[in-house]
């Protein structure tokens, strides 16, 4: 389930549409994360100085077993900031994933070698 917020900037259903497919794609790839709950929160920065805006798009990923996955990225435009994004997500998620999965391994081999029966 994917969650799209707008702050400080006008709501949109093709953008929120767009933001949802792109994390609703990474998120498909890890069996783990279909039952996340994902809130991307879409967001726009106007500098007090001249120059362009800042696009930032901030995803908050609960799952069962993982540590919550927060991940926020910046761009010059919000289609740019949600591209970010999702090419992060992926490696963030599958870096969290190897993590839990050695995890789990070495407390399998520290049980399996700890044999200590009363003589």
């Amino acid at each position: 389930m994917v969650r799209v917020v707008f702050r400080n900037f006008k709501k949109s259903d093709w953008m929120e549409n767009l933001i949802a497919e792109k994390v609703h794609h990474v998120l498909s790839k890890f069996p783990n994360m279909h039952s996340a709950k994902t809130t991307v929160i879409v967001g726009m920065e106007t500098p007090n100085h001249a120059g362009p805006d800042i696009f930032h798009v901030k995803l908050i990923a609960l799952s069962k077993g993982l540590k919550p996955v927060v991940l926020q990225k910046d761009g010059e435009n919000p289609y740019q900031a949600a591209a970010n994004l999702s090419d992060r997500l992926f490696e963030v998620l599958h870096r969290a994933l190897d993590r839990r999965r050695e995890k789990n391994r070495s407390e399998k081999r520290r049980f399996k070698g700890n044999h200590s029966f009363a003589a």
